[in-house]
């Protein structure tokens, strides 16, 4: 949200500021003040009737540059392949105990799908390994995996046009599984 207000009562519009330059606008324009219900360190309020038309339209301005950057940073940080595997790893293995499954079960799955072995995810759970290097250094990826089909987050893995990605997604669908009660058999026999 990078602009708010009443729209019955433009009297103050609050806009997204450098918090650097909130003392300066302040102690220059009488129609900027403090945000009605928003943080003074990041948002400032102005009064629509009483502003400087020009400036006015550059300050909503530039309010929106500052979230869209700030949404850019969000989202290069969420990619999940630069995340940290013993991150990521152990949500998998939190949402198969939770449904009485075991850790066991997800290594089984693991490794049937990476060639990695017990001692190596191990050894990975304790490294700085991103979740991306764990599928491309993965030993031997099983070609059955091309078998799995099925929605996971709301899409068909089958559909998923990256490869990485859709290793990925596979493992999240067998772990899915498992939750959802599936024998290890039936998982694995595609």
């Amino acid at each position: 949200m990078f602009c708010y207000f009443d729209i019955n009562d433009l009297s103050n519009v609050t806009v997204k500021c450098d918090p650097d330059r909130i003392p300066e606008l302040e102690d220059h324009y009488d129609w900027i003040s403090k945000p009605y219900n928003g943080n003074a360190k990041y948002w400032i309020g102005m009064d629509a009737y009483r502003a400087d038309n020009e400036l006015f339209k550059q300050l909503i301005r530039k309010s929106y540059e500052i979230v869209k950057k700030g949404n850019k940073t969000k989202k290069r940080k969420m990619n999940v392949f630069e995340m940290k595997f013993a991150k990521v790893f152990p949500m998998l293995i939190a949402k198969a105990e939770r449904k009485g499954r075991t850790r066991e079960e997800v290594y089984e799955l693991t490794e049937w799908l990476t060639g990695y072995s017990s001692d190596e995810i191990d050894h990975l759970l304790t490294s700085d390994t991103t979740y991306g290097e764990f599928f491309d250094r993965a030993p031997q990826m099983n070609p059955a995996r091309m078998n799995v089909k099925g929605r996971i987050c709301g899409i068909r893995v089958e559909e998923i046009e990256d490869p990485k990605m859709r290793d990925m997604r596979v493992l999240d669908k067998l772990v899915d599984e498992l939750a959802k009660g599936k024998s290890m058999e039936k998982i694995l026999n595609l």
